[in-house]
């Protein structure tokens, strides 16, 4: 190959030899697989495994390709041929490809061990935070792999970087999930043609493209509806195009921010060690809550991690790998990803360098938000208190105003007793003007009174100060000592001219609004009520009022707007919906509900909601009724099963006179000890006592906050009328005052304070009146002396030299803090604060809660919440101890997770409130029970009508009865798909009743749930192409097109096939699914077009409503008391 008339740079000529050598060793390789298999063997290379692999190799080694040649031939000396049949020529092909990956893989591994990638290099404390950033992308032992090709690496390869370069992030993102090695499509010229070929506002449709082909073909799907497919194959479709939006919005700078709410999109992933590595799942994109950091970075800078493994069962060698694994950078889409910060369960990454990216290290990140650099006062504070208020920028806030430095009153002092007790502790003040302005950019109508939020370093509650009147300029907000948590120095910073405006804005956590909602007890609140005196019959009878409650609302009700309204709240489908919409089924928005029952949306193409909710919903909006339609009655039946389990299972009982409020200081300092002020606004409800709006609440309530273990927890106070507090509605204000040093009222309740804690308070008489408080016991000394304390401050961790021979980087400030940081989440894996709520409540199930050992343990429990914020970490052998002593106790009858038999000799509450619910569940579960009194009819009446008035019609055609044919045509069809499919559910459900017991019940579940989904997308395919239109005879009919399902002819017939199969279903199982399954938007319009035919004349039926509209749609209460 001639070269003479190119002038080589030294690095061009490197790589071409690179090239030139590996396509001589690809030749080898083809000569041995031709001689061997007698196969195309070039389609061998044809993965991007092999292709990054060869050059990585041959860029440390040449002749490392030779020894590849040997082992790869090695391993493939003995393979049988006739293992590869005939008939499948591509399964000969992938095992070789798998092969080489195999042997590229161990190569490569050993290689990149050996090479000496910090050689000659001069490191000293001044360049070290920098190295951090610019780790060589050939880092010896990088641990991560995909999930999907544990012989591959995750950094982009150099064919991916030439087509995606100039592509917006989000985009570049999702050709890496879905292309391999992270997913499963190769990267073949198609790929490539198909993306380059349009632009960046159609790229999301390209990418759609190639996915639903490469499902098609690999998996013989038609993708007609995204929810057709199972989940995990649904993962392999990119975003939804709703993200295009939020991600354009999110990708703007801080400079400038855009106020009031905001989302974000949301990269994250999955994480598995395995030996040495790090097995990454990347996950689709979701949306996200703003946080701070997002709106300085944006969000497309951070990847959250959760890992997927049990730290119980790692020991403490394991751990220490899986930690020093973690903190290695993660190359990812042309990007390198930093550990930044870990929280509850995910771990937070930070792209510091990257394609188009300005290079931020994680030491300017971190000190971005939380100064150390010149602030002795942060440098000072401990290790944990920084791990924890590290924090404050990754809460979910919404950015409203941009205070001045003098605008901000810092260090106001906070109102103590002698004793040291803190009355304050959280909240301040702020002016009317400042409170105005975040009302106008959260788009309230009304100025709040109490707002939670973050600003800077402090964090806490803000309520209006009662000393501030109206003037448009007089804005201000007060941070109290207790409210800082780290130190800004605003006015140095304005001075210097370094800009803080970051830490100047006041995020929203929580504004306090109408409080519409009633409060609960609890297992833990009805325990310590108990013990405080209140009788069992009280807690009965309330829970019988709650089950007779949640019936009132649905037996012999055939309301379909009260009906809709109990549901649609029942289901939480408002929330749902928007999860649905922009979370992308994100669970961290709305949580898993209250059970297990789906709420998402259609699941089939026939419009079948995958929720029972939804169901509900939409039939009642179609005008079925419980009275018309057993299915319907089964539906809502099956829906107040789920109310009573919950109530069963969490022994959650609504009590109408209880609200669950945040609670302030007294601003005015006007209230004595023992005594709460409570005003309630307009729209909280009517007192069912009085008829009447509830206003100031006056008397003796009771107060209580989570957790709740310990007999003093709950406290009984006075609620009084005080015109100088008359402003302030919805929030619970506590007196600034005590009797004898006893501290805060909050403090009382379960160690409370004002930054956002949320306490339930009721004033229902039959609990209140029958309560006593219970003196606060004393920390016992066995508690105290359970824990070691570490006082070690920043300063202290950063200056000690952590010995490393091989790699001086981790004594770098960047790594030390990652470090610090790593190991805090790891200590709080390891808080065993569930197994302290167990034995507690065992032991105090059979002691009582006053009992001693049931007091250390609820003290336990509740050290272990803050431990640690504070430090400290339980000693080893307190808790062997502990779990010898209080493990072995019999576990209660309330506790069982198989309690569906009744206790015969109940003798704490909670056996009998277990009891009670356990006796309304087995009569609603009694098949005579039903929610109506009205037997409905077996065929709708409406649906039976429109396929008489069509029967008849072709009785009376003059065609020879074609038509009348094509009827019995379609009833026959109907028929044989009815008991084809209701075979198919037996053979799925007798199956798995005969399968031994899995030890996981929900690979069980899945199982099933697969199996019956395969069931209902065939019968579907076979309900819209049966019968064959040329069997058709009328003119009518023999003309239907399928391929257009939406022309007239084409709907008449689905139309026609839907009420065929329904009538036939239902002169068998009216209250069956099958018909349902198969068309039931169809039989939905049939039953609308009817009701409103009957009902009104006007022409072309009832309303039409898209799914935007729709689900946006809520019933107003004002209708639920009209006729």
């Amino acid at each position: 190959m001639a070269t003479s008339n190119y002038s080589f740079s030294s690095f061009d000529k490197k790589k071409y030899n690179i090239i030139e050598n590996i396509e001589k060793r690809k030749c080898h390789i083809v000569a041995f697989v031709n001689a061997k298999f007698n196969v195309k063997a070039k389609e061998i290379f044809a993965t991007s495994v092999i292709k990054t692999y060869l050059e990585k190799i041959a860029y440390i080694d040449i002749n490392a390709l030779d020894e590849v040649i040997n082992e790869f031939a090695t391993a493939c000396l003995d393979l049988d041929i006739d293992n590869f049949p005939n008939n499948n020529p591509n399964a000969l092909i992938n095992f070789l490809q798998n092969q080489l990956e195999n042997v590229l893989f161990n190569k490569w591994m050993i290689l990149s061990e050996t090479e000496d990638w910090m050689d000659n290099q001069d490191i000293d404390d001044d360049n070290m935070d920098t190295m951090m950033s610019v780790i060589p992308t050939e880092q010896p032992m990088n641990p991560w792999i995909p999930f999907a090709s544990p012989y591959s690496l995750t950094d982009l390869p150099e064919e991916y970087e030439y087509h995606i370069k100039n592509l917006p992030f989000l985009i570049q993102y999702e050709i890496v999930r879905l292309l391999k090695p992270f997913g499963p499509i190769e990267p073949s010229d198609y790929v490539w043609k198909e993306l380059n070929n349009h632009s960046k506002t159609q790229m999301f449709d390209s990418l759609r493209i190639i996915c639903e082909n490469h499902l098609k073909i690999q998996y013989n799907l038609r993708i007609d509806y995204e929810r057709n497919l199972p989940s995990e194959l649904r993962k392999l479709l990119p975003y939804t195009s709703s993200l295009h939006k939020i991600n354009d919005q999110s990708n703007q700078s801080f400079a400038g921010p855009k106020k009031g709410s905001r989302l974000h999109v949301k990269l994250s992933a999955n994480v598995t060690m395995q030996d040495m590595n790090l097995k990454l799942d990347l996950n689709p994109p979701t949306t996200t809550f703003s946080r701070r950091l997002y709106r300085i970075y944006s969000s497309e800078r951070f990847l959250s991690i959760k890992v997927k493994t049990d730290f119980e069962t790692l020991d403490d060698q394991c751990r220490e790998r899986l930690k020093s694994l973690l903190l290695s950078p993660l190359l990812l889409a042309g990007r390198t990803y930093e550990f930044l910060y870990a929280k509850e369960d995910t771990l937070y990454y930070f792209a510091t360098t990257g394609i188009n990216l300005e290079k931020i290290n994680i030491l300017n990140v971190i000190n971005h938000n939380l100064p150390l650099e010149g602030y002795e006062r942060n440098l000072n504070m401990t290790t944990s208190k920084f791990r924890n208020r590290i924090s404050l920028a990754f809460s979910n806030t919404t950015n409203t105003i941009t205070f001045e430095p003098n605008q901000i009153i810092y260090d106001v002092p906070d109102i103590e007793d002698n004793l040291g007790h803190c009355f304050t502790d959280g909240c301040a003040g702020i002016s009317l003007a400042a409170m105005k302005k975040i009302a106008e950019i959260m788009g309230y109508e009304e100025t709040p009174h109490v707002i939670q939020g973050r600003i800077g370093g402090a964090k806490g509650v803000w309520y209006l100060d009662p000393s501030s009147k109206y003037d448009a300029n007089d804005i201000w907000i007060k941070l109290r000592k207790s409210q800082i948590k780290y130190h800004v120095n605003y006015r140095l910073n304005h001075l210097n001219g370094i800009d803080d405006q970051h830490l100047r804005n006041l995020e929203i956590l929580h504004v306090v609004s109408s409080a519409r909602n009633a409060g609960a007890l609890n297992a833990q609140f009805i325990r310590v009520l108990e013990n405080g005196g209140v009788p069992h019959n009280v807690f009965i009878e309330l829970i019988k009022e709650n089950v007779e409650k949640i019936k009132n609302q649905i037996v012999n009700n055939d309301d379909p707007r009260s009906l809709r309204a109990w549901v649609y709240d029942s289901g939480n489908l408002s929330n749902r919906r928007l999860d649905q919409k922009y979370y992308n089924m994100n669970t961290e928005f709305f949580g898993d509900g209250e059970s297990s029952v789906s709420c998402g949306f259609s699941s089939l193409i026939s419009g079948w909601p995958e929720s029972v909710f939804e169901q509900c919903v939409e039939m009642l909006d179609a005008g079925f009724t419980p009275s018309n339609c057993l299915f319907l009655a089964k539906c809502l039946k099956q829906i107040l099963k789920i109310q009573l389990k919950s109530l069963f299972n969490k022994y959650r009982i609504e009590l109408p006179l209880s609200r669950v409020l945040i609670c302030i200081a007294d601003p005015t300092q006007k209230l004595r000890p023992g005594e709460i002020f409570l005003q309630l606004d307009k729209d909280a409800g009517i007192d069912e006592r009085t008829g009447m709006r509830f206003g100031v609440i006056e008397g003796d309530v009771i107060l209580a906050r989570n957790p709740c273990v310990l007999p003093s927890d709950i406290v009984r106070a006075k609620a009084v009328r005080n015109n100088f507090l008359d402003k302030y509605y919805n929030v619970l204000i506590f007196p600034v005052t005590s009797e004898l040093g006893e501290g805060s009222l909050v403090d009382k309740l379960s160690g409370g304070d004002y930054d956002g804690d949320k306490v339930f308070v009721c004033w229902d008489p039959r609990i209140v009146l029958e309560y006593k408080n219970t003196p606060v016991d004393l920390i016992q000394p066995s508690v105290k002396n359970a824990f070691t304390k570490s006082t070690e401050t920043i300063t202290e961790y950063i200056e000690k030299y952590l010995p490393c021979v091989q790699n001086p980087i981790v004594n770098s400030k960047t790594y030390k803090l990652q470090k610090l940081i790593l190991d805090g989440f790891f200590l709080d894996q390891g808080i065993p604060l569930g197994m302290y709520d167990r034995y507690h409540k065992l032991n105090s199930s059979h002691n009582g809660i006053s009992h001693q050992d049931s007091i250390y343990l609820a003290q336990m429990f509740a050290k272990l919440l803050d431990v640690s914020k504070q430090g400290e970490t339980l000693k080893a052998e307190v808790f062997e101890r502990d779990s010898y002593k209080f493990g072995k106790l019999k576990v209660p009858h309330w506790m069982k997770n198989d309690n569906t038999q009744p206790n015969r000799n109940p003798t704490g509450i909670m056996d009998k409130l277990c009891n009670t619910i356990k006796v309304e569940i087995d009569n609603v579960n009694r098949p005579e029970f039903s929610i109506s009194d009205v037997t409905p009819s077996q065929i709708d009446p409406h649906i039976g009508d429109y396929w008489q008035r069509e029967m008849h019609r072709a009785e009376n055609m003059n065609d020879g009865g074609a038509f009348y044919n094509d009827l019995c045509l379609i009833v026959q069809s109907q028929r044989n798909i009815l008991t084809g499919y209701n075979s198919s559910y037996s053979k799925v459900l007798n199956s798995e009743k005969n399968q031994p017991n899995s030890s996981n019940a929900d690979d069980k579940k899945n199982s099933i749930k697969n199996k019956i989904l395969d069931i209902d997308l065939k019968y579907i395919n076979i309900f819209y192409n049966d019968p064959p239109v040329d069997q058709y005879r009328s003119d009518i009919l023999n003309h239907v097109d399928r391929a257009d399902p939406e022309s007239e002819i084409a709907t008449y017939e689905l139309n026609l096939k839907a009420t065929a199969l329904y009538n036939f279903m239902c002169s068998y199982k009216p209250e069956g699914t099958c018909a349902w399954k198969l068309a039931f938007r169809t039989l939905c319009k049939i039953k609308a077009r009817m009701v409103e035919r009957e009902k009104n004349a006007t022409i072309g039926g009832p309303r039409c409503i898209v799914d935007e509209m729709w689900n946006s749609l809520k019933v107003d209460r004002r209708w639920l008391d009209r006729g």
